[in-house]
């Protein structure tokens, strides 16, 4: 997994590629945590590039938007690949996801 972040306006997007699994999942949580500890409370994960995403992962996707609500901020996510979309709703949780199929389309929520 490579991470890559990028400041725009009051939002933090992270662009991820690769796996996000139980080998990474901590990494991310790690990156996830510093942006809600430094305030940057929107945050806009872009998963364009993720091609597999385990329980591991979708844990760390739940616990950003439990914790960013928790701040007062908002997440969302963008460019789902179709087999991410299908794991996050074969899980049920796609209600928790504010998801959108560009990051610009996505901006605009913030």
């Amino acid at each position: 997994m490579q991470l890559k972040t990028e400041k725009r306006d009051s939002v933090v997007i992270i662009y991820i590629s690769g796996r996000v699994d139980a080998v990474v999942a901590d990494d991310l949580q790690a990156l996830l945590t510093t942006q809600i500890l430094q305030k940057n409370c929107n945050i806009l994960i872009d998963c364009r590039e993720v091609n597999y995403l385990s329980s591991a992962g979708m844990r760390v996707f739940l616990h950003v938007i439990q914790d960013v609500g928790s701040a007062g901020g908002s997440v969302a996510f963008c460019n789902f690949c179709p087999m991410v979309r299908e794991v996050i709703q074969l899980t049920g949780v796609e209600k928790y996801f504010n998801h959108f199929e560009s990051v610009d389309e996505a901006l605009k929520i913030f």
